[in-house]
């Protein structure tokens, strides 16, 4: 296995059983707060205290469906990441977007003792998400109020996520809530 030397010793990593095959975006929307007030140059503007909405959905592609036949357990997976103004609610956001992403994650081993879906979930909707992050953090870093970023999350399976088998992919619209 490679290695990798850092100051607590050493790391070693393998790929994951779970590729991504293409990731892209599929909507970006965004709007600056003009009533904000201005921060001081060269600020991080955490986002933590506004309501941020995250939608995720996974689907499972059907191989007897698709052309040419996939070999390899394959999901379809989307993230999309919203903060729009919640004014009722307090202070309005220094910023309002709304960014759709998706990709298709093949499970690189078809065997029992991997659960494709759980795989798919966890390391799909992290992928997804960072990459969403990193639209936003590129978008506001020139933007009036200066540099904004999501918070880290961790995605977790819970054993009860739903799976949609489906052959086309569904609609941005289509998710379940996190």
């Amino acid at each position: 296995m490679p290695e990798k030397k850092g100051a607590e010793g050493a790391l070693t990593f393998a790929p994951n059983a779970i590729q991504v095959r293409h990731a892209r975006l599929i909507e970006v929307a965004f709007k600056t707060n003009e009533q904000f007030p201005l921060l001081e140059a060269g600020s991080t503007l955490k986002l933590d205290p506004y309501p941020i909405k995250l939608s995720t959905f996974v689907g499972k592609f059907d191989p007897a469906k698709s052309t040419p036949p996939i070999l390899l357990p394959t999901f379809h997976v989307k993230v999309a990441v919203e903060l729009i103004d919640p004014s009722a609610e307090g202070q309005s956001p220094p910023y309002e977007f709304k960014v759709h992403v998706e990709g298709m994650f093949q499970c690189m081993a078809d065997n029992n003792d991997i659960d494709a879906l759980a795989l798919a979930n966890v390391h799909g909707t992290s992928y997804l998400f960072n990459m969403a992050r990193e639209i936003i953090a590129s978008l506001t870093s020139r933007s009036r109020h200066g540099l904004a970023l999501l918070p880290l999350v961790v995605f977790q399976h819970d054993g009860e996520a739903v799976l949609t088998v489906m052959n086309p992919p569904p609609e941005v619209g289509d998710s379940n809530e996190a």
